[in-house]
């Protein structure tokens, strides 16, 4: 059995002793100069990864090592710009980059951008201090037996939800021509949907079948 195989190694080191040293680079790409007088390119690439066309039991196109002995400020992967207009995440056809006078990303389908808030913002909280996370999906809601003139709760597991969770719900069909939907909000792992019932001149409590629901809950 081969232990492994690589292409190329390159392995930097400074071992000199009081030396300064602005940059230490494994590999670095030179700037690519002008073209010549009447010479056109169609299209540039810094660096170009062919099809592995899935061989191997696994198979990844760039495998990072866990940066240890690092803070905030080592170990990532950094863009420079990130910006609608100076080097972002093209995703497919796809544009994803940091409107940097908001502080929030933006993603742009099918085309690039043409200004810093073109596209569409992703959710941020006021003050973009945190992201707004979203939690949607549909569940079955089977309501328990209400009185007239009462509020009864209809509740059913969804992992991961929390108290401080604002949710929307909509059911799909109505769950009786007497109950009312008020309102929907989040516990821990549970989704909760208020139905309200109103006065009638029979006041049977109404034990409605379940129906499904459609949800989303915010969390900053």
């Amino acid at each position: 059995m081969v232990g492994g195989v690589t292409g190329a190694l390159i392995k930097v080191s400074a071992t000199g002793q009081n030396v300064s040293i602005p940059n230490l680079s494994g590999v670095r790409i030179a700037e690519i100069p002008s073209v010549g007088s009447g010479t056109t390119v169609a299209q540039v690439d810094g660096l170009i990864i062919e099809d592995l066309a899935g061989v191997g039991a696994s198979n990844d196109l760039m495998d990072l090592f866990v940066q240890t002995g690092g803070s905030a400020n080592k170990g990532n992967i950094r863009l420079r710009g990130a910006g609608w207009n100076d080097g972002h995440l093209r995703l497919e056809n796809d544009h994803l980059w940091l409107d940097k006078t908001n502080r929030v990303l933006r993603l742009k389908q099918a085309t690039g951008p043409t200004t810093e808030t073109d596209g569409a913002a992703l959710m941020m909280a006021v003050g973009a201090t945190a992201a707004v996370t979203a939690r949607c999906g549909n569940v079955s809601m089977d309501p328990p037996n209400i009185s007239s003139e009462s509020t009864g709760t209809a509740t059913v597991t969804v992992t991961g939800l929390a108290a401080c969770d604002v949710c929307t719900c909509v059911p799909r069909m109505d769950f009786d021509d007497d109950l009312t939907p008020k309102g929907c909000f989040g516990t821990t792992d549970t989704l909760n949907l208020w139905l309200y019932s109103p006065h009638r001149s029979v006041p049977a409590a109404i034990d409605a079948a379940a129906q499904t629901v459609d949800y989303c809950c915010f969390r900053k």
